[in-house]
């Protein structure tokens, strides 16, 4: 059989192409103005005048003949069938839910016939409207912006090649560069690699790319030991030595204080790295989809109907099927093949997150790093005990390896790997681990910190930073499972933590009793209104003279650094995981009389931007309630 002509590189994975006559102004702009949305479809385009698509046409029995090719829009699928004229916007809008009302609209008798009347008088008329446009048609080949009339060269299009170079990355895991007057970003590469590309979108004075080939490997580009980097946004930089991570990191860190205006108060040492960057995740959620990703380099005819892995990058809808995941757990990626493999023969229905129907929706897999105690929480859309039954037996007979398993039930239509309710198949419901010398019973909601080697530096360091003697009152303020508190409790005279998380609040005052930790209360409550009544004198909130906080990535809330200057401990250690954000918060602590001593930031997420940092701070101002005195 001969083989099929095949689209360019970027476009393999596509489902189907939107084929245009690029002669056209018109549809040479139109089309390319509409590829983002039709990517998120997993559509590409291309003229009808390029090469391959001449050569499939010939091999397609519906295309019509060559002369008329160009008359119409097409829409090639995947699968061959080839679709003409209105037919291709009926089809795109059914794929778009903001426009499947008028995908509705012009399937209705009456409506059908006015829509294709319109259609192909604007397809009769295009060129004449593109001449008053003055629209110019670019060739059929992408090439780079060509010189305007008055010697400037034009805006970058889609489709536009260039050659650039990488310098680094962003806090978002986009690999940044330039190339003349543009700046570029693309996933994958390292820096100081050289690359040529093609222009995916332009925003401004930036253009998406996506890598067609690398010209010259930089000094640290290495070769991605996993096969699905190119398709999985689950890493960002495995084309990345680690070392050269590390040094990008310590740069983003150095890009937060600066914006801030605190860049420069303290020293930035060099960021803290893993032993052993790979395997470091002891917990890792995946999804089932009805909708599966299909890679470019997979062969013909692999199922689109299942899929249990991670959802492709910009696709809510599609997940793709993993074969191994080089940063899950040791024995993870074996769970996770005999999950997939299980559930296909036994027939059970992955969920449609489009339809909101099917059974499996969520695999989430757990490790205790030191105990080696494994855990599996299938979360499924509902309760159906025979079927989840005979799966979860299956599932252990595979992998006897699993110590707990538990079945969650989720019946919203959100797509969150918890239950409204949960049961225990096999095991006690919980793993067990160990950090510092603690002893942490971990159940299917508990929060963990994902990276346990790294995390046992970072909470030494909070303690360090910290230095209690035994006569200090010390505040843990969103303490979550109380892993900090619990640490500073043997040093400290008393230590209040404070959290919102009912079962966060209840996992750490399990754990205290576990590990026979005296000198911690537990406070459940907004932290912002717990400092209000620290503040109005609450017999039980003596105040602080440490003060460690650990907020969620959105930093503080805005109103609680004010109360931390009225409450001014003498020490501060603020942990942050997106320091973007951190630093501003930081900032207002400085101006209102904190100095900042030490900014140390240890990597918990190799492969990704990620980074976490410990900042001490000490009280620098008058001492609370002095300057009233003084007045």
């Amino acid at each position: 059989m001969a083989k099929q002509p095949q689209p360019p590189e970027m476009d393999r994975d596509a489902q189907g192409w939107v084929l245009y006559d690029a002669s056209c102004g018109v549809c040479s702009r139109w089309v390319p103005f509409w590829g983002p949305t039709l990517a998120r479809q997993g559509l590409g385009f291309a003229p009808l005048q390029s090469d391959w698509v001449v050569e499939r046409m010939a091999l397609t029995a519906e295309a019509p003949p060559p002369e008329e090719i160009a008359s119409d829009l097409r829409l090639l699928l995947a699968n061959g069938e080839l679709i003409s004229g209105a037919d291709v916007y009926r089809h795109v809008m059914g794929c778009i839910w903001w426009a499947m009302p008028m995908h509705v609209l012009t399937r209705l008798p009456g409506l059908r016939q006015i829509f294709d009347g319109v259609y192909r008088a604007f397809a009769a008329h295009r060129h004449e409207i593109s001449r008053a446009c003055r629209m110019p048609a670019p060739s059929a080949k992408p090439a780079s912006p060509e010189p305007s009339k008055a010697g400037t060269q034009r805006k970058p299009r889609h489709g536009d090649e260039f050659e650039f170079s990488l310098v680094g990355f962003d806090r978002r895991g986009w690999s940044r560069g330039s190339t003349g007057e543009w700046s570029v970003r693309m996933r994958g590469g390292a820096p100081r690699d050289r690359w040529r590309g093609t222009v995916i979108r332009r925003r401004r004075s930036l253009l998406e790319i996506r890598g067609l080939e690398l010209i010259e490997a930089g000094p640290a580009h290495r070769e991605a030991p996993c096969s699905h980097h190119n398709s999985c946004g689950g890493c960002s930089f495995q084309e990345c030595s680690y070392e050269e991570q590390l040094v990008q990191k310590h740069r983003l860190v150095t890009d937060a204080l600066g914006a801030a205006g605190v860049l420069g108060l303290a020293s930035v040492e060099a960021v803290i790295g893993c032993e052993n960057p790979w395997a470091y995740r002891n917990k890792m959620e995946f999804s089932f989809s009805n909708r599966r990703w299909i890679e470019a380099d997979e062969p013909p005819g692999a199922p689109a109907d299942f899929a249990l892995g991670l959802h492709a990058p910009g696709r809510f809808d599609k997940a793709l099927a993993l074969s191994e995941c080089r940063i899950l757990f040791p024995g993870g990626e074996a769970i996770l093949q005999s999950a997939g493999r299980l559930a296909r023969e036994l027939g059970l229905a992955p969920w449609s997150v489009r339809n909101h129907t099917g059974c499996l929706r969520h695999l989430v897999l757990r490790h205790g790093v030191y105990t080696g105690e494994i855990m599996v929480v299938l979360v499924t859309s509902e309760e159906t005990p025979e079927l989840v039954l005979t799966y979860a037996k299956a599932l252990l007979a595979a992998q006897p390896c699993i110590t707990t398993l538990v079945h969650a039930i989720n019946t919203g239509v959100a797509s969150v790997a918890r239950g409204e309710s949960e049961r225990v198949i096999f095991g006690s419901g919980y793993i067990e681990e160990q950090l510092l010398g603690l002893h942490f019973r971990i159940s299917a909601g508990s929060f963990f910190q994902i990276n346990t080697r790294q995390a046992e530096i970072l909470f030494r360091m909070v303690v360090e930073e910290a230095a209690p003697t035994g006569e200090e009152i010390v505040y843990d303020l969103y303490s979550g499972a109380g892993t900090i508190a619990l640490l500073l409790a043997a040093a400290a005279r008393e230590v209040l933590a404070f959290e919102e998380v009912p079962a966060a609040v209840a996992d750490a005052r399990r754990s205290a009793a576990a590990n026979g930790v005296e000198g911690v209360r537990f406070f459940e409550g907004d932290v912002l209104v717990e400092l209000d009544r620290a503040l109005g004198g609450a017999p039980e909130l003596p105040r602080p003279d440490v003060v460690v906080v650990d907020p969620p990535r959105s930093g503080l809330h805005p109103k609680v650094p004010a109360k931390l200057l009225e409450l001014a401990p003498r020490r501060l250690i603020y942990v942050s995981c997106n320091l973007h954000n951190g630093a501003s918060d930081i900032a207002q602590l400085i101006e209102g009389g904190y100095a900042l001593r030490r900014v140390q930031a240890v990597d918990l997420f190799p492969h990704t931007p990620h980074v976490e940092c410990v900042l001490s701070l000490e009280w620098a101002g008058p001492q609370p309630g002095l300057a009233d005195s003084e007045g």
